[in-house]
């Protein structure tokens, strides 16, 4: 399966996070994968934070991937 969600990022601190330190508009583009005959996905998605840093306006990107169990 494949997905696309939106929303904001919100950063209460003026510390940089991996995905900046300001609030911004975010896409999150993702993908799982159910390994066939068992309960186990592989999925991984990105974070991307338009206009994220105070300063100097550049875009934030996290990436994540995992292994999980359906239940």
């Amino acid at each position: 399966d494949a997905y696309l969600g939106a929303g904001l990022v919100i950063n209460s601190s003026d510390a940089v996070s991996p995905v900046g330190n300001k609030i911004s508009f975010a896409l999150q583009p993702g993908i799982d994968y159910v390994i066939p005959n068992s309960n186990t996905v592989i999925f991984g998605n990105a974070i991307i934070a338009f206009d994220a840093t105070r300063n100097s306006g550049n875009m934030a990107v996290s990436l994540q991937g995992g292994v999980g169990l359906r239940f």
